[in-house]
């Protein structure tokens, strides 16, 4: 019996470790990266001293003061942040120093409408569709304020003309030579 105890004690000795349990020197072993070394505090962190200028946020500064475009950007940047009143500031900047741009009426309409100032919004849709008569967006802006209004044969009137707009639009992307009627 001596001898079958030490064929099994040769053979246990002799198999490799199951998979789960490998030895900690055969595991692989994760490289180490080196840290970086300790940063400067930024200018944010720092007082700046007297008589330095700090650096302002993008959108309170104007690339260009003298660039209606710029001031229109500066306007869609406060839009998305919720910013209403400074954008609306910022519109009538724009329309102030370059009046021939129609979304500057158009994005100063939507805010308008979303204020409650449907009057003034129509007129600002009214401005951007006479500045550029393919504005669907326009013409559908002033037809649902004209809805709310009761004035349904003029609320007709500019959804189908945005409706026609598209069409066409959409009509041209796909037969680059269509050519619409007169």
């Amino acid at each position: 019996m001596e001898w079958l105890k030490k064929v099994f004690k040769a053979k246990e000795q002799a198999a490799p470790p199951p998979p789960h349990q490998k030895a900690a020197a055969d595991r692989p072993t994760a490289t180490r990266v080196k840290s970086a070394p300790p940063q400067k505090p930024t200018a944010a962190r720092v007082k700046p001293s007297e008589g330095t200028k700090t650096r302002p946020k993008p959108e309170t500064q104007v690339a260009d003061p003298k660039d209606a475009k710029a001031y229109l950007a500066r306007a869609l940047l406060r839009k998305e942040r919720g910013k209403l009143d400074e954008a609306l500031a910022d519109l009538t900047r724009t329309i102030q120093m370059n009046p021939k741009i129609a979304q500057a009426y158009f994005l100063r309409a939507a805010i308008r409408q979303t204020r409650g100032q449907f009057d003034e919004a129509i007129a600002d849709y009214t401005k951007a569709v006479e500045l550029k008569p393919d504005y669907s967006e326009a013409y559908s802006g002033r037809g649902v304020l004209r809805e709310g209004k009761g004035d349904a044969a003029g609320a007709k009137a500019d959804y189908s003309k945005s409706i026609e707009i598209e069409v066409r639009a959409a009509l041209a992307r796909e037969y680059p030579d269509y050519k619409p009627e007169a």
